[in-house]
């Protein structure tokens, strides 16, 4: 198959221990920007709202974000060939700190809409390269869990994010300048990893659409992923006050997604090491379907909590164990390639996600979210099981 990785190959990257000093750095770089990305989304969205700005424009400004993953993501296999990884991650992560610097040095609601296509195309720069030279280095026995202590960095820098917003305020340049910073700093770690670059310079054999068609088990893992995120980070706290839990408990309710985001990506990870990673995906979507089958019936209860734990923890195995089943298929430029396609379809997720979302909970106001949540996963359960039953 094309682009796909061969038994001795796999095995030849294998051997020894694990570089940890490099894995450290690479991560650490992409979990800080993780952190000064999630606090410049809420932070331009509060912004422009006190400005007046209509909701459907503020939520067009953020939606440029995802265009710019979508366009742009073809090209990030083909920059990091031309420039090499190193250089490239560098330049993302210096295109990244400008642009954020820029909003409030130019307050205008059109040169934000330019502002956001160019943060989102230095960041989706960033995940893809950052997560192609990860899974090259973690070896396969050892993949999933590397995945795992990744997923788990990038969620805890997605949650400090707010909370470092709570630090600086929203009003005037501090915030911007605090998140700058550290997206600088962020490439200071990747030094670790300078010994160890990839070898993403050759020209990779597979297409975008071989890629999608070789693994596409895990790119409609994320493309469910990226949609049901979406909709829980946009719809979830509308969900709760839709059943009755006053504005401050439903916003409260993200907290115990977010944990169970950060503490059970290390353990599904271990299993991807012991089984077969498609049934550890099929396992994700299961429990899916029991949370999202669960949220109507705890409402009011101590169980809700855990329960959403839970199911963060197991929406976000999606993300993961697809990572880890790109780095089993593919291997050199084409797991540059095959990254991109990754975050393509997560992108496609992420704009279609919230309407759909959005129009269930029209239509059955306090139910349609979970509905269209649990319907998603079993969708994605049959679609995975009969993919393993045709691959063997």
């Amino acid at each position: 198959m094309t682009g796909t990785l061969d038994k001795p190959a796999l095995e030849g990257r294998d051997r020894g221990a694990a570089p940890v000093a490099s894995l450290f750095g690479i991560i650490a770089c992409i979990s800080t920007v993780g952190l000064t990305y999630s606090l410049s989304m809420p932070l331009l969205g509060l912004l422009l709202e006190a400005q007046g700005t209509p909701g459907w424009l503020i939520g067009a400004n953020a939606a440029v974000t995802g265009v710019a993953t979508i366009s742009l993501a073809p090209l990030v296999p083909r920059l990091m060939r031309r420039l090499g990884v190193l250089p490239f991650l560098i330049g993302c992560t210096t295109l990244t700190a400008v642009s954020i610097v820029l909003f409030p040095l130019l307050p205008s609601l059109w040169v934000w809409f330019a502002l956001r296509f160019i943060l989102g195309a230095a960041v989706t720069g960033l995940f893809i390269g950052s997560e192609a030279w990860i899974s090259y280095l973690a070896g396969e026995s050892r993949r999933g869990r590397v995945m795992g202590f990744y997923a788990s960095a990038l969620a805890i820098g997605y949650t400090a994010g707010p909370a470092l917003l709570m630090l600086t305020g929203v009003q005037g340049i501090a915030p911007f300048a605090a998140a700058a910073a550290i997206t600088l700093a962020a490439a200071l770690p990747l030094a670790l990893a300078r010994g160890d670059l990839p070898p993403f310079h050759d020209e990779g054999e597979a297409r975008l659409i071989d890629i999608a068609r070789s693994a596409p088990t895990a790119v409609v893992g994320v493309l469910l992923f990226g949609a049901i995120e979406a909709g829980i980070l946009t719809l979830l706290p509308v969900w709760g006050v839709q059943n009755g839990l006053d504005a401050l408990s439903a916003a409260q309710l993200m907290m115990w997604i977010g944990a169970g985001n950060v503490a059970l990506q290390i353990p599904i990870g271990w299993l991807a090491d012991k089984m077969d990673r498609r049934i550890v995906l099929v396992g994700c979507a299961a429990a899916g379907v029991v949370g999202a089958g669960a949220m109507p019936l705890l409402v009011g209860t101590a169980w809700l909590g855990p329960a959403l734990f839970v199911l963060g923890g197991a929406l976000m195995g999606l993300y993961t164990v697809g990572l880890a089943l790109l780095g089993q298929r593919f291997g050199g430029s084409d797991l540059a390639t095959a990254n991109a396609v990754y975050i393509i379809f997560y992108g496609i997720g992420s704009m279609t996600g919230p309407p759909l979302g959005g129009s269930a909970l029209d239509l059955a106001p306090g139910q349609g979210l979970p509905i269209v949540m649990g319907l998603g996963c079993a969708a994605f359960i049959a679609y995975a099981l009969r993919r393993r039953a045709r691959e063997g």
